[in-house]
């Protein structure tokens, strides 16, 4: 065979194309290095986000050192926002991190995450030194070192920041409440005289703005209540002395206010509660020392002043609390609690024939347990929580006999869990929420290994969902609403 007749064989070979086996052997190679080149720039990747992490760490947890050696006390929060509260640093985590931090007078713990899921902790004690504990999610091994072992003792209650800690309110944030299908939550701001709304997911807590994130109140509105079946939303303004009343839409949970919006009467409306059957509302009134009294229209949640509308109360009654059975109601004033039985059809109150109880500060907030037999009041000026005993039968209260409990300075609001499992309150001037265990049998309260979790400045009000997924504090001074889930 000639050269060229070999040259003209080749190139018909070539034309004739390659083979199905050869094509598949080649598309095999080229899948066998696209996985490598994957799994190559996912390990690269996820070596790049740890090294993030564990830098992030690093920095903030030399900046928590370095503040207790100045201070004499670990910073309140890492807030590096446009308006930070007093008493926090400023450590910028790198893109896609952020910072869980918690505190007691004697140790700290401090989170960073990353958007993949991936975290580093960081505990710290005064006189030990940190322990880290990696938590890398996409990766087959988890590497995990000593932690703190009283912190890993908490199973319920526990809050956790969510990875967008906060979002912006209105103008002085003063109370705040969730619809019980989870699904809304509502915050009621003093200085802007508006209501911030927005929607809830159910599953992460995460709150969302609704598209009309506002609608107007009354001038300087302090209270904000919500009716048990989310159709009814009320809210008390101090300086235009109203109730502004408005319709809920289950739906969108968009608020719209009645075709007659407000009620006059009242003077200074600073606490409102509804009952669980949603017939009966309750304001305090702090100027006139007494309780106005409304029913409630189910269908249209128009409210209607009863006969007589009023009863009176101890001198500057500062919140309002009804049980979940609806057959008590009590108001705290300085110096004592005052006890008043219900009637469940009428509504009216009717204050008990011992109606003072006594105590030794009670400026602050009431909760009553849903079991019915304990009320908590945070008491304001000593900066603790008195536990009272309540007989489910006549709504008298007396004294545990257990000591006041310990908060952070000045808790200005207290919640319960639905579950009667948890307590929380939020405290003023140490931008705190202070973490409580209930004993579902006595009553008493135990702080959790880490009592108290950072929050906004000033923290004024204090919810949690139906759930008991999601914990939410606004604050004044930083026009917050901080965003916890809850174990």
């Amino acid at each position: 065979m000639t050269n060229r007749q070999a040259g003209k064989e080749n190139i018909a070979r070539n034309n004739s194309g390659f083979t199905a086996i050869e094509l598949a052997v080649v598309f095999a190679i080229i899948g066998i290095l696209i996985v490598v080149a994957f799994i190559s720039y996912s390990n690269t990747a996820q070596r790049a986000v740890t090294a993030s992490l564990k830098s992030d760490l690093d920095n903030a947890s030399k900046a928590i050192k370095q503040y207790r050696t100045d201070n004499e006390s670990y910073p309140k929060a890492i807030d590096c926002g446009a308006k930070p509260a007093a008493d926090t640093i400023c450590v910028e985590a790198s893109t896609g991190n952020t910072f869980t931090y918690s505190f007691t007078s004697t140790s700290f713990k401090l989170t960073v995450t990353n958007t993949n899921g991936s975290s580093e902790t960081t505990t710290g004690k005064v006189g030990v030194a940190s322990a880290t504990e990696e938590n890398d999610s996409s990766a087959d091994n988890d590497s995990t070192a000593d932690t703190d072992s009283d912190a890993e003792a908490d199973s319920t209650g526990v809050l956790t920041a969510l990875s967008t800690a906060s979002l912006t309110t209105g103008d002085y944030p003063t109370g705040v409440v969730v619809s019980a299908d989870g699904k809304s939550v509502y915050v009621v701001n003093y200085e802007s005289s508006n209501i911030s709304m927005y929607s809830r997911n159910t599953t992460t807590g995460m709150l969302t703005a609704l598209a009309t994130p506002t609608i107007a109140t009354g001038s300087k509105p302090h209270s904000i209540i919500i009716s048990a079946d989310g159709k009814s939303v009320y809210v008390g303004n101090t300086e235009s002395q109203t109730i502004s009343m408005y319709n809920r839409n289950t739906t969108t949970g968009m608020l719209t206010a009645l075709a007659t919006p407000t009620i006059s009467a009242v003077r200074d409306p600073w606490s409102m509660a509804i009952s669980a059957n949603g017939k009966s509302v309750y304001v305090a009134d702090g100027t006139l020392s007494a309780i106005f009294m409304y029913s409630r229209n189910t269908a249209t949640g128009m409210l209607t002043a009863l006969a007589p509308p009023t009863i009176t109360v101890g001198s500057t009654p500062w919140d309002i609390a009804i049980s979940a059975d609806g057959k008590s109601v009590y108001t705290n004033n300085p110096m004592s609690i005052r006890m008043y039985s219900r009637n469940t059809t009428t509504g009216i109150l009717t204050a008990l024939e011992s109606p003072n109880l006594e105590t030794e500060d009670n400026l602050g907030y009431l909760a009553v347990s849903a079991d019915g037999k304990s009320v908590y009041a945070a008491n304001y000026w000593s900066s603790t929580i008195s536990i009272y005993n309540r007989n489910t039968t006549t709504g008298a209260l007396t004294a545990s006999g257990a000591s006041n409990v310990q908060t952070d300075s000045n808790p200005m609001d207290i919640a319960i869990s639905a579950d009667d499992t948890s307590v929380y309150t939020a405290n003023q001037y140490s931008n705190s929420v202070s973490m409580y265990s209930r004993n579902a049998t006595t009553g008493e309260l135990t702080a959790l290994s880490i009592p108290t979790i950072a929050a906004g400045g000033e923290p004024q009000g204090i919810a949690i969902s139906a759930d008991g997924k999601s914990v939410y504090v606004v604050n004044g001074s930083t026009d917050t609403i901080s965003m916890y889930s809850r174990s």
